[in-house]
């Protein structure tokens, strides 16, 4: 499942670099919100993303 996907994915980074924060949002627009509220170094999205796709997101 898509939740499993990102647990997962969330583990490894936590795992990998102890000191990262991680941050998830469940569409493209709460993406938007957060990137015009900090400065982030990685973003991963999703192209299946409701409301707006991770496509459409990066473009914004």
């Amino acid at each position: 499942d898509e939740w499993g996907a990102i647990k997962s994915i969330g583990t490894i980074l936590k795992f990998t670099y102890p000191k990262c924060e991680l941050k998830f949002g469940v569409n493209g627009k709460e993406l938007l919100k957060y990137a015009s509220e900090a400065d982030y170094d990685l973003i991963i999205t999703d192209n299946g993303m409701p409301i707006m796709n991770g496509l459409d997101a990066t473009k914004n």
